[in-house]
C-alpha cells in the first residue's frame, strides 16, 4: 500500500471543529510477571470465564467467584487504559450469588455496549442455564430479574452448558445438550430478547440418540448448529432466528471414525459455515474441514496429517474475507500448536508454535488472530500468547516477547478469555495461583506490534500561563520502549485538524498511523483517518528523538485561543515511532484550550477638550497589540467611582471620543480579543482643556508646556484649525518611531497630550534627545526634548 501524505501549508485553515478526545491516564502493565490485576486475592477464589470487547479498546470480564464453596458470578468492566471502570464495583459487580454453584460462564455482545450473560446453575435440582444482560454503567438491565432467567422452564431434566451467539437484533441465542433420558440426549435452544422476553424456546434435535456437544454460529437471519450423534456421527443444521424452527431441509450428516472432540462451526461470509472436526480412525487421530451451504456438506480436506498421538481442538473463529481461522494442537514431547486458514480453497496451515492446550483466539481485524494458550514448562505451567498478525501467511510476530514469539505469564497461570482490542492486538485475561488456593484474575495488553502496549501514555495539554496565548505545553510519559539511549524511537507530535480543511485540496490518504519512515515525515503534513464517525485530520506539529527519558514535553501552537465565548479545544496525539522496525505507537489522544493571560497596556497618553462649552471631545494614545478589539470608556462624578454596565458610554474601536457633557470623571480601558481588560486610565475635569467655545485654533501649533530637559515625561500642547488626519510622534536621533501619541481623523481644536517617556512596547526610553513631531495639514512641526532617567 503507498501512503499518501498532504501537506497544509497555512495554519489559518485549521480553526474548525475537533473530535471530543478522552484524556488518557495509560496504566497497562508492561511486566508480565505483574500483570494488571481484575479480582483482589481477598475475594475469593476466582476463575475467569468469558470477556467481551466493548468496542472501546476495553472489555468486560465475568468469572467464577468461590465465595465459600459455593461459586458465583461476579463480572467487571476494563477501560482502555487498563483500569478498572469506577462506575462498576471495586471488587467486582455481583451478577447472581444463588445458592449452590453457577459455573460455565458465556458471554456476547448485546449491539449497544453492553452484554448478555449465560452459565450453568445448581440452584435447583438439576442444572439449568440462566441468562442476563448487564449495561455499561455497571447495572442488570431492566426486566431481567435478580439472579438471572431461566431459559427453559418446560425440561425438568438436567442441562450441560450452553454456547452462546448474538441473535442479530439486539438479543441472545443460546444451545445447549439436555438429558431426556440415557441414552437420549437432545439438543435445546433459546432466544432471550433485550428486555428479558423469551421469544422461543425449543427442541431443534431430538432423535431419539445421543445428540450431543453443540457449537452454533448466526449467518443474516438463520442459526447454523453442529452437534454430535453419537461417537462416530457429526450433523449440521440450520434453524430460523426469528422462530427456532428448522429451515433447509434435512441436517446435514457425516459418519467418521471415532469422534473425539466436539465440533467446531465459524460463519463463512457467504451465507453458510465452516465445520471442523476431529476423529480417530485407523490408529491415528486427524482434523478435517468441511463447509456447509445450501443444506449440503462439502468436504475441505486435512487441517492436520494423521498422527498417532491426541490432537486438540482450539477455537474456529471468522477472520473476515470468506476465511476462517483454527487454533489447534498436536501432542507428545513436542506439543505444538498450528493455526490454520481455509475459505474457498483448502486450509493452508499459516503458523507453528510449540504450545499447550486450552487454546482461545480473536482475530486481529487483518485477517490474522491472536491466539492465547497454556504450556508446561520445567516443573510449573506457564501462560504464553502468540500473535499472528495481518493477512500475510505466516508471520508471526516476535519482535518484543523474550525470542519465543509468546508472552510468558509465570505463577502457574491458567487462560481465561481473550478479546481483540480493536486495533490489531489483543487483551488476554487469566487466573494464577498466588496464594494457593486462591486465584487471582489478570488482565494483559498485547498490541499489534507483540508489544506490552508501547503506546507513550499520560498525555496532557496544559495552557502556559503569562503568554499571550497561541501555544502550549504537551506533556507525555515515555513507552516502555525507549530505554537509555532511546532504543531507536522517535516522538511524533500531532494536531488534529478539521478534515473539511484538507478535503477541500481534493485529496485523500490512507488510514492514519500506519508505519511510513520516519524520515518521509515533516510538520505540516497531513494524514486522514477514517472513522466509524467521520473523517478527520492530523497534522504533523513537531518530532523529538527518544533518549531514555521518563517523560517529555515540548512547547507547541495551538489552532486559536479560547475567547470570551467559551474554550477552544486543540486536541493532541504523540506516537512513538520505529524506522527500524516499521512500527509505530499512538498514544490516545489529549486535548486542552489555551488563554491570553496578559491584558494590553493602559492607553496613554487620555487627555480631553471642552467643546462649545456643552461636549466634551476625548483623545488617548492608540494601543498596539495585535489582538486589540477596541476600548472602554466610563464616566463617573468623582474620581473613586468604580467602572460598569451602568456607567458605560462608548466602546469606540477609534482613538477619540465625542461626550455630551462636561466636568466628569472618565476611565479608559483598552480590550484584547480574548476578554483581558487593561488598567484604567483616569481623566479629571481638572485636566481637561477649555477650547474656548466653538472658535476653532487660527493656526497650527505644537509647544512643549513643561520641564525640558524631562527625568519622568513631558506635556505637550497642540492647536489644529481644521479637522483632518493628524499623527503626533515621538522620534530618537537615529530617526526611528519610538512612540505615537495620537494618530487619526481629529477635530479642529487644542489638544493637551503627555508622554510618560516610554516606548511602543510599554519600556522606559532610555536617556537622550527625543524629537516629538506633528504632521498634519500637509506641514510638519518638531520640539526637540532631552530626556534623563
Amino acid at each position: 500500500m503507498s501512503h499518501r501524505l498532504h501537506r497544509l501549508a497555512p495554519l489559518f485553515l485549521l480553526c474548525a471543529s475537533f473530535l471530543t478526545a478522552t484524556p488518557s491516564l495509560a496504566a497497562w502493565s508492561h511486566d508480565p510477571t505483574a500483570p494488571n490485576r481484575i479480582t483482589s486475592i481477598i475475594k475469593n477464589n476466582n476463575t475467569i470465564d468469558a470477556a467481551v470487547a466493548d468496542g472501546s479498546g476495553g472489555a468486560f470480564v465475568f468469572w467464577e467467584d468461590d465465595n465459600g464453596g459455593e461459586k458465583n458470578v461476579l463480572g467487571q468492566h476494563i477501560l482502555f487504559n487498563g483500569t478498572l471502570d469506577p462506575a462498576w464495583p471495586g471488587l467486582g459487580l455481583v451478577i447472581c450469588n444463588a445458592p449452590n454453584n453457577q459455573t460455565a460462564i458465556r458471554a456476547v455482545s448485546d449491539g449497544s455496549g453492553g452484554c448478555f450473560l449465560c452459565w450453568l446453575d445448581a440452584r435447583g435440582a438439576q442444572p439449568q442455564n440462566y441468562a442476563t444482560r448487564v449495561l455499561p454503567n455497571g447495572t442488570i438491565a431492566p426486566g431481567f430479574a435478580a439472579n438471572g432467567v431461566l431459559l427453559d422452564v418446560l425440561r425438568p431434566n438436567a442441562q450441560h452448558a450452553a454456547q452462546v451467539c448474538d441473535d442479530g437484533a439486539g438479543g441472545m441465542i443460546a444451545v445447549w445438550e439436555y438429558d431426556f433420558s440415557a441414552p437420549d440426549h437432545d439438543i435445546v435452544g433459546a432466544r432471550i430478547q433485550g428486555n428479558g422476553a423469551i421469544v422461543w424456546d425449543n427442541n431443534l434435535i431430538f432423535s431419539g440418540l445421543l445428540d450431543a456437544n453443540p457449537s452454533v454460529a448466526r449467518e443474516a437471519l438463520t442459526l447454523d448448529v453442529v452437534f454430535s450423534q453419537g461417537s462416530t456421527n457429526f450433523i449440521v443444521g440450520r434453524w430460523s432466528i426469528s422462530l427456532g424452527v428448522q429451515v433447509g431441509g434435512l441436517p446435514a450428516a457425516t459418519t467418521v471414525g471415532s469422534l473425539t472432540s466436539l465440533p467446531r462451526i465459524a460463519p463463512d461470509g457467504w451465507g453458510g459455515s465452516f465445520v471442523t472436526w476431529m476423529d480417530f480412525s485407523g490408529g491415528t487421530y486427524q482434523i478435517n474441514a468441511d463447509r456447509y451451504f445450501g443444506g449440503v456438506l462439502t468436504p475441505m480436506g486435512p487441517v492436520s496429517t494423521p498422527s498417532p498421538l491426541p490432537l486438540f481442538l482450539g477455537e474456529l473463529i471468522y477472520a473476515g474475507n470468506h476465511q476462517a481461522l483454527l487454533a489447534w494442537g498436536s501432542g507428545g514431547g513436542d506439543v505444538r500448536t498450528g493455526l490454520t486458514r481455509f475459505g474457498i480453497s483448502s486450509p493452508v496451515q499459516v503458523g507453528s508454535l510449540t504450545s499447550g492446550p486450552l487454546l482461545l483466539q480473536a482475530g486481529d481485524g487483518a485477517g490474522g488472530s491472536v491466539t492465547l494458550f497454556q504450556r508446561q514448562l520445567g516443573f510449573g505451567s506457564e501462560t504464553v500468547l502468540a500473535a499472528n498478525r495481518g493477512p500475510q501467511v505466516g508471520l508471526w510476530v516476535n519482535a518484543f516477547i523474550d525470542g519465543l514469539s509468546a508472552m510468558t505469564l509465570t505463577r502457574n497461570a491458567v487462560p481465561g478469555a481473550i478479546v481483540s482490542d480493536g486495533d490489531g492486538g489483543a487483551l488476554i485475561f487469566g487466573y494464577d495461583q498466588l496464594n494457593t488456593p486462591v486465584n487471582s484474575g489478570f488482565v494483559m495488553k498485547l498490541d499489534r506490534y507483540g508489544a506490552y502496549d508501547g503506546a507513550p501514555s499520560g498525555l496532557s495539554v496544559r495552557d502556559i500561563p503569562g503568554d499571550q496565548g497561541g501555544q502550549a505545553r504537551v506533556s507525555w510519559n515515555a513507552s516502555y520502549l525507549d530505554t537509555p539511549g532511546g532504543g531507536g524511537l522517535t516522538y511524533a507530535l500531532w494536531r488534529q485538524a478539521p478534515a473539511a480543511a484538507v478535503a477541500a485540496l481534493g485529496k485523500r490518504g490512507p488510514l492514519a498511523f500506519l508505519a511510513e519512515p520516519l524520515e518521509s515525515l515533516e510538520p505540516g503534513t497531513i494524514r486522514i483517518q477514517e472513522s466509524a464517525t467521520g473523517s478527520f485530520a492530523w497534522e504533523l506539529v513537531k518530532t523529538q528523538i527518544a533518549d531514555g527519558f521518563p517523560s517529555y514535553s515540548m512547547v507547541v501552537p495551538t489552532v486559536t485561543d479560547s475567547s470570551a465565548s467559551g474554550p477552544a479545544n486543540t486536541v493532541y496525539m504523540i506516537e512513538a515511532r520505529s524506522a527500524s522496525l516499521a512500527a509505530n505507537w499512538p498514544s490516545f489522544p489529549d486535548s486542552g484550550h489555551t488563554i491570553d493571560n496578559l491584558p494590553p497596556a493602559t492607553p496613554s497618553p487620555f487627555a480631553g477638550a471642552i467643546v462649545g462649552g456643552v461636549d466634551t471631545r476625548l483623545h488617548w494614545g492608540p494601543n498596539h497589540e495585535p489582538d486589540l478589539a477596541g476600548y472602554e470608556l466610563y464616566r463617573g462624578t468623582s474620581a473613586g467611582f468604580v467602572p460598569g454596565p451602568s456607567n458605560l458610554v462608548g466602546s469606540p474601536t477609534d482613538t477619540t471620543f465625542l461626550d455630551h457633557a462636561t466636568s466628569q470623571f472618565y476611565k479608559l480601558a483598552a480590550i484584547d480579543s480574548h476578554g483581558n481588560r487593561s488598567g484604567f486610565a483616569l481623566l479629571t475635569p481638572g485636566g481637561t482643556l477649555d477650547v474656548g467655545g466653538s472658535e476653532a485654533p487660527s493656526e497650527l501649533a505644537l509647544a512643549l508646556v513643561s520641564a525640558n530637559p524631562a527625568a519622568q515625561g513631558v506635556t505637550l500642547r497642540y492647536a489644529l484649525p481644521h479637522a483632518g488626519p493628524a499623527r503626533l510622534e515621538v522620534f530618537d536621533v537615529n530617526g526611528r518611531l519610538v512612540r505615537a501619541l495620537a494618530a487619526g481623523t481629529q477635530p479642529a481644536g487644542a489638544y493637551t497630550v503627555r508622554w510618560d517617556g516610554r516606548d511602543v512596547g510599554g519600556a522606559d526610553a532610555p536617556s537622550g534627545i527625543y524629537f516629538i513631531r506633528l504632521a498634519a495639514e500637509g506641514r510638519e512641526l518638531v520640539q526637540r526634548v532631552a530626556r534623563s532617567r
